[in-house]
């Protein structure tokens, strides 16, 4: 597996030392640190700046050319900011001193320096290169700029106190000060209280005294969050902007301007186990035991929303009849059916002072579709006649869409982010039969010691137990990466042939060769203790545009427990959890969850998660 993991650098420390200069502003507070950056910008060696983390208190790293008067220089922007003499330290670094995701940082935020007139290219000290712009035509103004924010953090994932260092992209979106009245704001936080933001080059840095044109703040207008796609074949302009062509572009960048003095590569690791899933197969086997689950007994569909909710109704009675179920229109509830609920979600009735029609836990055979989030698609109807039968399973006590060989295993939830004996966890245990049995606990009432200890970590999105051993399950901040070089080539050779550009990559033969991070699941164990996991894509071949990365997640064995999450990979081999699309989490673990919302224990999930882009639309 390719990784966003960044490889020893090879750093030539002497010939950094010979061409750059290293400094460390200590502030005291925010406000400072902001200062020292506004300061900065204007002074034109300065190359690149960081402001540290959390941990490291509001310091400021500066990278800038070699020069002997430099010292005094950046000296003197120092005891521009008041009382600096008291609260502002300065210490002249050389590039041994400073830690190797910081060294690494300083270097990538630098690499847009020669087409900037002067100062750093990131004055902000983040480092934010525009992906788009997006025009309000009425008003004559960029309404929007989206960005993605470059970091090279520090992560010891193997447990053994060896920091690694990672590459990490997010998208952040910064509106024009001028909509700031269409923007949400707190009493605590004002629009005035957030940092403006200006235009400097293709960056973005912090507005100071004297900037012209529009400013931004990081905010975006609703909820709706930027898109940036990770990755795409469709044409040059789309895949110019996705994230992983930008990443190559920094990386091919990097190794060219800092020949001789550093590289930067990704870490390129064997998967110690891999399975490729029988898409076909599976498919077919799924939605037969799904079938025979919901042909037990009748659909009641119920439209609460009048006219509203016509062509929703229409839409699955007429899929469900496709699929051979018994469906009808119904106006009322009863316990010897399925019944599909038609509503608006919770924020349109509790925003109107209304009654919410959602049912109570008593019709466990029920599901709600909700017509602000439920995209009309054969895919988004099949989602709801899984999550049909899955509850009927449950009620049942018994797993019957998928077979079970795995013995006795046991898998928890949290339900809160306490982080001490009262915290509040579920669990569902399976039998050698496939038998269910939920439960819920305090952390303190655990009768598995290293159970309840897990449950009391904030950061555990999972755990499973097998006897007395536990493995818990993390995110992480890493991300697999396909082999963008060999990409390029194929689609030069494709667009010379005057082919589409993704022939021959994204079909079934050419994504085992182009897209192999990309796809089955695949896992790294670390050592005794920990394993790496990624869960990819399926299919005959890919789409056109691949959404979203494939985030690797981690399992650790916790407390002395042994390590057997590789056993169990297959429970996530499975076709019905996300539509047309393996599940990232053994998939009980969406039994928990739709046990958990029958018993209102936690608040129901949109549909529309379990349906990748290239679904939302009706198949042929």
């Amino acid at each position: 597996m390719r990784l966003n993991k960044i490889a020893d650098p090879c750093f030539d420390y002497g010939k950094i030392n010979e061409r750059f200069a290293f400094y460390r502003f200590e502030c005291k507070s925010y406000r400072q640190r902001a200062n020292i950056c506004d300061h900065l910008k204007a002074y034109a060696p300065i190359m690149s700046v960081r402001n540290g983390s959390r941990g490291e208190g509001y310091s400021v790293d500066v990278m800038a050319k070699s020069d002997p008067t430099i010292d005094e220089n950046v000296k003197s922007i120092g005891l521009t900011e008041e009382s600096s003499k008291e609260n502002v330290s300065l210490r002249t670094m050389s590039a041994e001193d400073l830690p190797t995701s910081v060294l690494l940082q300083l270097l990538v935020a630098a690499l847009n320096k020669d087409e900037l007139e002067n100062g750093p290219s990131n004055a902000s000290g983040n480092f934010y290169l525009i992906i788009d712009e997006k025009q309000d035509k009425k008003r004559g103004i960029t309404s929007e700029i989206v960005a993605l924010e470059f970091r090279v953090i520090e992560r010891d994932y193997s447990g053994t106190g060896t920091m690694d260092c990672y590459l990490a992209m997010n998208v952040r979106t910064f509106t024009n000060y001028k909509l700031k009245d269409y923007i949400r704001f707190t009493k605590k936080n004002p629009a005035e209280s957030y940092p403006k933001y200006v235009k400097d080059g293709p960056c973005i840095r912090r507005f100071v005294k004297g900037d012209q044109g529009d400013s931004f703040i990081l905010r975006r207008i609703g909820n709706k969050k930027s898109k940036v796609q990770f990755f795409s074949f469709q044409d040059y302009e789309k895949m110019s902007k996705s994230k992983v062509w930008i990443l190559s572009e920094i990386q091919e960048a990097f190794n060219l301007k800092y020949s001789r003095l550093a590289k930067l590569v990704f870490s390129d690791e064997t998967s110690s186990k891999s399975i490729r899933p029988n898409n076909t197969q599976m498919r077919k086997t799924y939605e037969s035991r799904i079938d025979d689950v919901l042909r037990t007994k009748p659909i009641h569909i119920i439209n609460t929303l009048g006219d509203d909710g016509k062509d929703v109704q229409e839409a699955i009675i007429n899929r469900f009849k496709e699929r051979g179920f018994d469906v009808r229109e119904d106006s009322t509830q009863s316990f010897d059916s399925f019944i599909v609920k038609l509503i608006h979600n919770k924020e349109y009735y509790s925003s109107r002072e209304i009654h919410d029609p959602h049912s109570p836990a008593t019709y466990s055979s029920l599901q709600h579709v909700t017509l602000e989030n439920f995209k009309k698609s054969k895919a988004a109807i099949d989602v709801v006649a899984t999550n049909l039968a899955i509850k009927s399973d449950i009620i049942e006590g018994r797993i019957t869409i998928a077979d079970w060989s795995l013995g006795d295993l046991t898998f928890s939830l949290k339900l809160d982010d306490k982080e001490d004996l009262d915290a509040e966890y579920v669990s569902l245990t399976i039998d050698s039969n496939g038998s269910l049995r939920f439960d819920k606990f305090r952390a303190g009432d655990s009768t598995n010691m290293r159970l309840g200890s897990a449950m009391m970590v904030k950061n555990v999105i999972g755990a499973i137990s097998k006897g007395k051993d536990v493995n818990v399950i993390r995110d992480t901040d890493i991300f697999t990466l396909p082999d963008i070089k060999r990409i390029r080539s194929q689609m030069k050779k494709n667009e010379s042939s005057g082919i589409g550009l993704g022939t021959g990559i994204r079909d079934e033969s050419g994504r085992q060769d182009f897209l192999e991070e990309m796809i089955d699941i695949n896992a790294l164990v670390l050592n005794d203790s920990r394993l790496l996991y990624a869960v990819g894509y399926v299919g005959s071949g890919v789409s056109s545009t691949l959404e979203r990365a494939i985030n690797v997640r981690l399992v650790e064995a916790w407390e002395g427990s042994n390590l057997f999450f590789n056993d169990i990979l297959e429970l996530m081999d499975v076709y019905f959890v996300k539509h047309k699309q393996l599940t990232v989490m053994p998939y009980p673990f969406k039994y928990l969850r739709e046990w958990c919302y029958l018993n209102e224990l936690l608040d129901e999930e949109d549909d529309s998660e379990q349906i990748s882009e290239e679904d939302s639309e009706d198949e042929d």
